[in-house]
């Protein structure tokens, strides 16, 4: 695969539980196990890119070191912001976790109703009995992770505030 593709290994109904639709084939199920077919879930920029005019159902992809691992292509999902709100799409492939060798990290993405964060002591109980060695590195919500993408936009608007307001007070008291 490029390495110009991003890639994430994710759980069964990622594309569900994150709200990103998906625009051909299906999302991912507890059947895509490491002793099933290889699949792989697609972006619309990585099949604009790489497979324009052609079906991507069907087509195969590799995951770089990993030697003759084939990946089929199940889904097409729709494009979605990876890490900050005003990036540009990026081709992206997505990958059942069940069928990645040697995961060192991941991620838990959760849909609830009501206050998320509530629910936090929860998912930490649960995710300490699951491995109790394991443990939430940075805890947050979708919310908490939309504003901090903007934490920088929204800092550059106040300089650029104080900044024009200062020109204009020099402009104003400007004697000559």
């Amino acid at each position: 695969m490029d390495s110009l593709v991003r890639w994430n290994a994710v759980g069964p109904d990622f594309f569900h539980v994150v709200g990103t639709p998906i625009l051909l084939g299906r999302d991912f199920t507890d059947a895509d196990s490491a002793s099933t077919l290889k699949v792989a879930v697609v972006n619309q920029t990585f099949v604009d890119r790489y497979l324009p005019g052609r079906q991507p159902l069907g087509h195969h992809l590799a995951i770089d070191g990993e030697k003759g691992a084939q990946y089929t292509i199940i889904g097409v999902a729709q494009n979605s912001k990876y890490t900050r709100v005003r990036e540009q799409d990026s081709p992206m492939a997505y990958f059942p976790y069940t069928q990645i060798p040697d995961i060192a990290t991941m991620q838990i993405e959760l849909r609830a109703h009501g206050n998320p964060a509530a629910l936090l002591p929860s998912v930490q109980r649960v995710v300490h009995d699951f491995g109790p060695d394991l443990a939430p590195l940075q805890p947050m919500t979708q919310q908490a992770q939309f504003e901090a993408s903007f934490s920088q936009e929204h800092l550059f608007a106040r300089l650029a505030l104080f900044f024009g307001l200062l020109a204009a007070l020099l402009v104003a008291t400007r004697t000559g």
